[in-house]
């Protein structure tokens, strides 16, 4: 784009004040011909990579047994995106359990996500799926966990329930 005296001066001479080759010209040099990372604005750069699409993992069922003095749950988790997806870790009942697996898109595979003791509190109710796409973006699946009351007292899962992703 011209500078106000060009498009004066342009004028005065007879002129046009305004040329096609004036909407081609880069308003800012250092955004147009910027590198990404190099000086180039964060407007820009998002512009360049487009905007972020949130990938979808989440479990979809999960399975308790009693073992004797406690209990083991398996969770199903399901990749729904089209996106092959590297799940990290899942924090379910206080414990973390390292996954370590690559789903890819559509798939859906069961882990084994606690052994211990019979639950006596219902109070950890949050369980986070921990997972990175195949570009680096890393992810959080939060659920809720969902508890029934046994006769003895103690709680068994009932269900794990999706609430949200967080791009983390």
């Amino acid at each position: 784009m011209p500078s106000f005296f060009e498009t004066l001066g342009r004028i005065v001479s007879g002129k046009p004040a305004f040329v096609p080759e004036d909407s081609l010209q880069p308003q800012n040099p250092q955004i147009a011909g910027g590198i990404p990372g190099q000086g180039s604005t964060q407007a820009e750069q998002h512009i360049q990579s487009g905007p972020k699409v949130i990938k979808k993992a989440h479990i979809t069922e999960v399975e308790c047994y009693n073992n004797g003095a406690g209990f083991e749950c398996w969770a199903s988790v399901h990749n729904g995106s089209n996106d092959r997806l590297d799940l990290n870790q899942l924090e379910f009942l206080g414990q973390s359990t390292d996954l370590q697996t690559i789903l890819m898109p559509g798939e859906e595979r069961k882990f084994k996500i606690y052994q211990g003791p019979h639950i006596r509190s219902a109070s950890q109710t949050v369980c986070n799926l921990e997972y990175i796409d195949s570009v680096g973006d890393y992810f959080v699946a939060n659920h809720n966990v969902e508890f029934r009351q046994l006769a003895d007292g103690t709680h068994e899962v009932d269900r794990i329930k999706f609430v949200q992703i967080w791009d983390k």
